[in-house]
């Protein structure tokens, strides 16, 4: 869905669009990797 929307707004050179697109596609991994830190420090 995310692909599909990114490739939808670079068509339309929505610039502003693309770039929320990836921002939120950067914070979801990025907190993930956060998730995953965390969950690793508790098991320890």
């Amino acid at each position: 869905m995310l692909l599909r929307t990114f490739t939808h707004h670079f068509r339309e050179q929505n610039w502003f669009a693309v770039g929320l697109d990836v921002l939120v596609a950067v914070i979801g991994i990025f907190l993930g990797l956060q998730v995953t830190d965390w969950n690793q420090t508790r098991q320890q």
